[in-house]
């Protein structure tokens, strides 16, 4: 620890020897004589603490040993705190002890004629009181074999017996800086540790710094640990920056910042690493910055310059220059009509000074007017736009506020261009309004027509539902009482055949279980409807492929039953009506007798305007999409078994016999599949016989219809899939071709090109295109 001010008074003994007149071989130390000069000059400057000019013995040269010990014995008797003792010249280490050298020295006498640090020591040891401190700034030379390691030993065995001492060694070379003059300018400029004093130990680190920096060897020390904190001289460094932070203290609080940079300049040389003298010195440059900035009118950067420099040191005359400043920055705004940066400097004003009555005057116009400059910019930029209705809302609203001559004529300019707007966006939702009336208009029209088609299609199709029921009813009960009056198996046989689920197949298989009793029950009277008319189906040649045998010549099976049904099912059949022509209502009847499609081709290319052309076309579609359409009617040869017996019937209420040649064979026509099939069970060759046949037609006709005809004549089905997936493919071909066909049309646009395709595909799916086009195109030449 640094025992400082306890040095009241010492004695300093400088002794130095640079000549020698007997031994010319001991090497002379030429710098001993200038470097104790140079000590003597830091005692007489009062550099180390307790010491002063008069306090100093000098014995430069002294050749007389006897008057050396007797000036350093009395200078230890006189030495209250602290005695030093410089030696500078030549030591020579003689059997493990150091000689100092005198004038009369000689190396082989050096033990008679010189000083041993034995003696010296012997004689300083009284007083115990003060601190003995000896410095040996020496060129060493003896019989040692490793010098500075002898010296090292000899100077840590006078230590340990002398009290509160210190003793230190650094051998000189020539060339190189003395240990007196180091100490010298240590005791002279100080350390660079902050702290008022210096101890013998700071003097060691510095002098060990010095040596490594200059690549010396180290100084040798030995010392006892209370002496070596003891504060032997005042740190001038220290000293010296403390004297000139003060005067830039001084000059910092009288605001003279130039001087004051100059003393804090100064004393950052001496300590750099000082963070106050850094600070301060980092201030005084924002504030000139800042003071720079303020003349230039620059008062955004002023004002940040002075708060930067506010927050290093908070000096209060600075939130007078920030104030000044933001109240110059918000007039100069002001001046300048930027009104919203002058708002947000004068709100900060009026928070700082609520009372103000000029700042907050100054806020109340520059919100009006930065509101005023904001409208004026939106209602420009709606007017550029030609948006002249925001505009002119903008610039009313800016007139509120003040007017001037410019704002007043684009207001009124808005105002025309908006009469002019509003005239004719009221003339265009009117006009809007008509044709959205009519265009709603016509919708409705087109949704009732399409409504009205709708349902009279629906009950055009619920009549035939109604109608066909009807007429299966009527035609079920027929052929049964035709069976019982033909009284003949192959008759009942074939009701079966044609009504396996019939009102009367129970009576039909018991009738054929019995064989003798006839079980004839008289129908019930069929309700007609004036709705309804059916037609008989026309008879057709017997197909060669299944005729057997020519036939004797009797009556045909379905020859009663159809002279039993015709009558009773015209009864049924629909009166033609009073409000069309006759010509128009013939060729409907004829249509409707043919049934085929083209018969109503027929008549709905010989008409031109009836109720019945939707009706034509209904059935057309209907028979085209029909499940099963019979085009041919085959009639068959039926040869019951041989074992059958003879039947009994009721004729007109008499039970008869019929003889086996009565009912061997008869001619019957071929009509639906279900007959066909039935004839099929029966007899399996002919069923196969009729599926080649079928399947060789379809495909020599090779179109998709032929295959739906096969599909729906077979029984078998033993090309189905070959069936459907050529109908698919040609359907799709077909369908490219009616497309194609339909583009020519249609890029053809004549008469010509649309008869063309009607005649080619009547069925096609532009048919009512083109029957349109056909129609339009009459209209234009006529």
């Amino acid at each position: 620890m640094m025992e400082s001010g306890t040095l009241q008074n010492g004695k300093a003994v400088l002794l130095s020897t640079n000549r020698y007149t007997k031994d010319s071989d001991i090497t002379v130390h030429t710098m001993a004589e200038p470097a104790a000069g140079l000590m003597q000059q830091a005692i007489g400057q009062h550099l180390i603490s307790s010491l002063h000019a008069e306090d100093i013995v000098w014995l430069n040269n002294e050749p007389d040993v006897i008057r050396i010990k007797e000036q350093i014995a009395l200078a230890a008797e006189q030495a209250g705190d602290l005695l030093l003792i410089y030696i500078a010249g030549t030591a020579i280490l003689r059997r493990g002890q150091i000689y100092i050298t005198l004038p009369y020295s000689t190396q082989a006498q050096i033990h008679v004629n010189g000083i041993s640090i034995q003696e010296l020591a012997d004689i300083v040891r009284e007083p115990e009181g003060a601190h003995k401190v000896f410095v040996l700034d020496c060129h060493f030379s003896g019989d040692a074999p490793d010098m500075m390691q002898a010296v090292r030993e000899e100077l840590h065995r006078h230590a340990a017996k002398l009290k509160k001492s210190f003793l230190i060694a650094q051998p000189w070379q020539e060339g190189r800086e003395t240990l007196g003059q180091q100490i010298s300018r240590i005791l002279r400029e100080g350390i660079m540790k902050p702290q008022e004093w210096l101890t013998l130990e700071d003097i060691c680190q510095e002098l060990s710094e010095i040596a490594q920096r200059n690549r010396q060897p180290e100084p040798l020390m030995a010392a006892k640990k209370q002496t070596l904190g003891i504060a032997i001289a005042p740190n001038q460094r220290y000293k010296e920056f403390q004297r000139l932070f003060a005067e830039a203290r001084q000059a910092f609080d009288a605001h003279d910042f130039g001087l004051a940079l100059t003393y804090f300049s100064q004393a950052q040389g001496l300590y750099a690493n000082d963070d106050d003298t850094a600070t301060h010195i980092r201030f005084i440059n924002r504030f000139q910055e800042a003071e720079q900035f303020y003349a230039q009118k620059q008062y955004i950067a002023a004002r940040r310059a002075y708060e930067a420099a506010f927050e290093l040191i908070p000096v209060p005359f600075l939130l007078e220059k920030i104030e000044r400043c933001t109240a110059d920055l918000a007039n100069h705004y002001f001046e300048l009509q930027q009104y919203d940066q002058a708002k947000a400097a004068y709100a900060r004003l009026v928070s700082d000074h609520p009372g103000d009555a000029f700042y907050a005057e100054r806020l109340q116009i520059s919100s009006s007017e930065q509101r005023y400059h904001e409208l004026i910019d939106k209602a420009d930029s709606h007017y550029f736009r030609y948006e002249f209705v925001e505009a002119l809302e903008a610039y009313r609203e800016a007139m509120t506020i003040h007017t001037d001559t410019k704002t007043e004529r684009r207001a009124q300019e808005c105002q025309r261009y908006v009469d002019v707007l509003v005239y004719l966006q009221q003339k265009a939702e009117t006009d809007v309004r008509a044709r959205i009336a009519e265009e709603m208009q016509q919708k409705a029209d087109a949704a009732v027509a399409e409504r009205v088609a709708q349902l009279q299609k629906e009950l055009t199709a619920r009549i035939e539902q109604e109608t066909t029921a009807k007429m299966q009813q009527h035609y079920d009960t027929l052929v049964w009482d035709a069976a019982l009056q033909s009284n003949q198996r192959a008759a009942v046989e074939l009701y079966r055949s044609l009504f396996p689920n019939g009102a009367y197949i129970d009576q039909a298989d018991y009738w054929l279980s019995l064989h003798q009793e006839p079980i004839y029950t008289p129908a019930k009277p069929v309700e007609t409807s004036p709705s309804v008319q059916w037609q008989a189906p026309a008879a057709t040649e017997i197909s060669p492929a299944i005729q057997q045998e020519e036939q004797p010549a009797e009556q045909s099976l379905f020859e009663p039953i159809i002279e039993v049904a015709q009558p009773q099912m015209q009864e049924i059949a629909p009166q033609p009506s009073a409000e069309l022509p006759k010509d128009e209502e013939t060729l409907w009847n004829e249509a409707l007798s043919k049934d085929t499609i083209e018969g109503y081709m027929e008549y709905i290319s010989r008409t031109s305007d009836s109720e019945h052309i939707a009706d034509a076309y209904y059935r057309i579609s209907r028979i085209r999409n029909a499940a099963a359409p019979v085009e041919e009617e085959t009639t068959a040869t039926y040869t019951p078994p041989a074992e059958e017996t003879p039947a009994s019937v009721y004729n007109n209420g008499v039970h008869e016999e019929t003889s086996a040649a009565n009912t061997s064979a008869y001619e019957a026509p071929a009509v639906a599949p279900a007959v066909a099939a039935s004839v099929t069970e029966t007899y399996p060759n002919t069923a196969e016989m009729f599926e080649e046949d079928f399947w060789q037609q379809a495909l020599s006709a090779n179109t998709s219809q032929a295959y739906q005809d096969y599909l729906n004549r077979s029984t078998l089905l033993k090309y189905e899939s070959q069936a459907k997936e050529r109908i698919s493919e040609l359907q799709e071909k077909e369908k490219v071709q009616e497309t194609l066909e339909w583009e020519k049309a249609s890029a053809e646009d004549t008469l010509e090109a649309y008869k063309a395709y009607i005649n080619k595909y009547p069925f096609g799916s532009y048919y009512a295109k083109a029957r349109f086009r056909i129609a339009r195109l009459e209209s234009e030449i006529n």
